[in-house]
């Protein structure tokens, strides 16, 4: 019986040294899981000695970020492969190196969370987002099998700013998501806990992703902060990592784009273009994008978006949206009609709703947009993963 226990012990302890680190459930306290001291020991010796903060920092990297399609990114914290520098246009790869959609996901026990990070734009907020949105960060707890804000980080200055997160935390063990700034670059992110406190990886999503391309809104324009964009709302709702390549202003739907999107390999792909690629766009662009996919992607579910229907449309004489949206909806019908399987649309109707309340200047989606946005797609992307 003794040499059976101490080879159940050999193993485990052979086992932390090759992963290099745990991953511990939470909302458990730290006295009650064994492993937990073996995790503490692992990341304390890569914590960096900072002899001005009362606190311990770990740089992100060590846990790492998600929300990435390619590791392959000239910079660690973008979302664009380097080899796109060919492919995309400069405007495009302007955005795509914008950290919307990343977000780093760990467990602590720590009373104190805080953030430190480095900004590459000196372009804080926009005339028509925060600061918080644009070059800030947000951090949600999983508790009570919800996941609630505790708090934000505030951009004050360029190009590095440090604060408090969370402070005062209730007893325990939690896992968190800290989502990265939606259209600004982080150069570097480090997380601040208090001496002796657990730090580790939350358990890996073993599901597939959800991919998301499109424009500006998918981007996130106009959340308040980022894990307000329906791209974070969603992955939190559905418990499923998501990738976001939208490219604000450049969802052209282009051939070398699909090339890029049948390299991943979600459980959906939710496509929402038509706000940048109007009925010319279309009718060039979209069967064959289209078509490049389903080639490499043949039974994966695509959700299709119809252009928002922007709230002072109902008072001008030109309906450009409802031009680009009978386009789309034709194309898309003639997709069914040639066999193409396994498409969902939405209409703008259900997208957002018709009463101008939703928006921040006529484009762009306040945090009530949002939601509506991840309202109405939820259940489809729902019957459509049933599927997988």
């Amino acid at each position: 019986m003794k040499l059976y226990v101490y080879f159940i012990v050999l193993t485990g302890l052979i086992l932390l040294t090759v992963t290099g680190c745990c991953n511990i459930p939470y909302n458990i306290h730290p006295a009650s899981t064994k492993n937990q001291s073996r995790c503490e020991a692992i990341m304390s010796n890569l914590a960096k000695n900072d002899p001005n903060s009362k606190l311990t920092w770990f740089d992100a990297k060590v846990i790492g970020v998600e929300g990435k399609g390619w590791t392959d990114t000239e910079g660690y914290y973008e979302r664009v492969p380097a080899k796109a520098k060919g492919i995309l246009t400069n405007a495009a790869l302007n955005y795509g190196k914008h950290s919307s959609g990343l977000y780093v996901r760990f467990v602590t026990d720590s009373n104190t969370i805080s953030a430190r990070w480095k900004l590459r734009n000196k372009e804080l907020s926009m005339f028509h987002m925060t600061a918080v949105g644009v070059s800030g960060l947000d951090l949600y707890v999983h508790d009570n099998n919800t996941w609630r804000l505790v708090g934000i980080g505030r951009p004050l200055q360029f190009p590095v700013n440090e604060c408090v997160l969370a402070g005062d935390i209730i007893p325990g063990t939690y896992e968190y998501i800290l989502y990265l700034p939606l259209y600004n670059t982080v150069e570097q992110l480090e997380i601040g806990v208090d001496p002796g406190s657990m730090f580790a990886k939350a358990s890996k999503q073993t599901v597939k992703p959800i991919v998301f391309y499109g424009s500006s809104i998918v981007q996130g324009a106009c959340a308040s902060r980022p894990g307000m964009s329906h791209v974070a709302i969603l992955g939190r709702r559905m418990n499923r990592p998501t990738i976001n390549f939208a490219l604000a202003g450049n969802a052209l739907m282009e051939p070398e784009v699909a090339d890029l999107l049948c390299e991943l390999d979600p459980a959906v792909y939710v496509l929402d273009a038509v706000p940048n690629c109007h009925v010319g766009c279309l009718n060039a662009n979209f069967e064959k994008f289209v078509v490049k996919i389903r080639s490499a992607h043949p039974d994966t579910p695509l959700i299709f978006f119809e252009e928002i229907c922007y709230p002072n449309e109902f008072h001008t004489l030109q309906k450009p949206t409802q031009n680009d949206n009978i386009t789309f909806l034709k194309l898309f019908k003639q997709l069914q009609d040639k066999g193409v399987k396994n498409i969902y649309y939405i209409t703008s109707k259900d997208f957002i709703g018709t009463d101008g309340e939703a928006f921040v200047d006529l484009i762009h989606p306040t945090d009530l947009g949002f939601m509506r946005m991840a309202d109405a797609l939820e259940p489809v992307l729902k019957r459509a993963i049933k599927k997988e």
